[in-house]
């Protein structure tokens, strides 16, 4: 190439170390003409000018063409100077080279060809220490390079670094701060992903697994941010957001279309520890179980208002009714499915449903008061619960899988027990003016309506 008697002023940092090296005065061009002119003069660019361009596959075989020529073949003198420029030149190729992955998720198309020249040098560099081991003699001090080691550590600063600077676009009103910050790392989380899969992968040879090995760093980065957020100890809404975004929100990612078969979900492990994970489930299920008693017992409660206010039940086709268990069992069942949903385990689910054998001994202990007083309105009452207790035990049965064993059974025993009570009490005028008494073994509840019990 021609050169010029005037020195080059560096144009960037890596310029101005290369600067105070002996003998690495350049002409002084602004950088595109340059270019332009030596594309035009059919003349290759310089290590410096790969550089300045980011063709860091390029800049990379340049580095080891001149290793080649100070190491291969038969023995040769190396001078210090040209050993310790090519050493010095690695070093800046090396804060160039990360500097390219650390853009990694930069939407410039420009950034998107650096990462896949970027990822192509460390392709040939490590060709090159595969070189060096399979020669047995000893390879520079810069060998190996070690790019792969530098590439996996900048990518997980990166995720690291997006993790914990990821901030909310606006839309977390009425959230505590616990809850917007696990709704903004998981947004973050799931972008970046999507843009691994559509546009980082292809930058990629396929052994490289770059989707699972960016779906590990997120995880990591994802766990130690709610672990963090768990220590402290949480109210039970922010519990409850944590543990939903743990056991649904994280997996249904996972699952997407798009990240679905790039990232191998199973072998990632669980996102909090056991010794986070048990407290906040025990205080979850502790929570929505006192939650589900109350409301259940405001339920029975009105019931029990209406009855010693002395109103008769509504009626529905001319027959006495109650919507009690229609509004219990819709209690029960959305507490039953939030709990599957938000710890993603049906038999914890079952410790919810559970509950509803206390609803149905304090049902039971009601209408025992009901047929022990002489109130105008027992009668129809306890016709109108007739068929909520049919109610409760159609979904006992239906929703056997939501009962243990032991619990289903206790359910059942006990409203077949206050349905027979109720039978007696309400025949039992019928049987004092006729002054009889049913034999054993037969079945009254023929006379009674809602004989559909079975």
């Amino acid at each position: 190439m021609s050169s010029h008697t005037e020195p080059r002023r560096p144009t960037s940092p890596w310029g101005r170390f290369l600067e105070v090296l002996p003998g690495r005065g350049r002409p002084s061009k602004p950088r595109s003409q340059s270019l332009n002119m030596v594309v035009s003069r059919g003349e290759e660019a310089s290590f410096e000018e790969h550089l300045e361009s980011r063709r860091l596959s390029e800049a990379v075989g340049q580095l080891i063409a001149r290793e080649e020529g100070l190491y291969g073949g038969a023995a040769q003198e190396r001078g210090a100077v040209q050993t310790a420029r090519l050493a010095a030149d690695r070093t800046v190729f090396t804060g160039q080279l990360r500097q390219a992955l650390s853009r990694s998720f930069s939407s410039e198309a420009e950034d998107v060809e650096v990462l896949r020249s970027a990822v192509d040098a460390i392709r040939k560099d490590e060709e090159q220490d595969r070189r060096w081991q399979a020669t047995g003699r000893v390879p520079p001090d810069w060998r190996p390079g070690g790019f792969w080691a530098l590439h996996d550590e900048a990518l997980a600063d990166l995720v690291e670094e997006r993790v914990n600077g990821a901030s909310s676009p606006g839309d977390g009103q009425g959230l505590s701060s616990i809850q917007r910050e696990i709704l903004e790392v998981g947004r973050q989380l799931k972008e970046d992903m999507g843009r691994v899969v559509r546009v980082v992968k292809d930058c990629y040879p396929a052994e490289v697994d770059i989707c699972n090995l960016y779906g590990r760093l997120y995880h990591r980065a994802f766990s130690s941010r709610l672990s963090m957020i768990a220590e402290f100890g949480l109210v039970d809404e922010d519990c409850s957001v944590l543990l939903r975004w743990v056991n649904s929100h994280y997996p249904s990612i996972l699952r997407d279309e798009v990240l679905r078969g790039e990232v191998d979900s199973d072998r990632l492990g669980p996102l909090l520890p056991q010794d986070l994970y048990t407290p906040l489930e025990a205080q979850f299920l502790s929570t929505t179980q006192e939650k589900l008693r109350r409301s259940l017992d405001l339920f029975l409660k009105a019931e029990e208002a209406l009855w010693s206010g002395g109103a008769p039940p509504t009626a529905t086709d001319g027959c006495p009714s109650s919507p009690l268990a229609i509004d219990v069992l819709q209690c029960l069942n959305g507490a039953v499915v939030e709990t599957k949903c938000i710890l993603g385990d049906e038999r914890k689910a079952q410790l919810v449903a559970c509950v509803l054998v206390e609803f149905l001994d304090s049902l039971k202990s009601f209408l025992s008061n009901v047929m022990g007083s002489s109130a105008g309105n027992s009668r129809q009452l306890l016709l109108a619960h007739l068929l909520v207790l049919q109610q409760f035990r159609d979904y006992v049965v239906k929703k056997a899988h939501l009962f243990p064993d032991d619990v289903k059974e206790r359910c059942l025993h006990t409203l077949s027990s206050v349905k027979e009570s109720t039978h007696t009490w309400l025949l039992s005028p019928t049987l004092k003016s006729l002054k009889v008494c049913p034999p054993p073994g037969i079945d009254l509840t023929l006379t009674l309506p809602y004989e559909g019990w079975t």
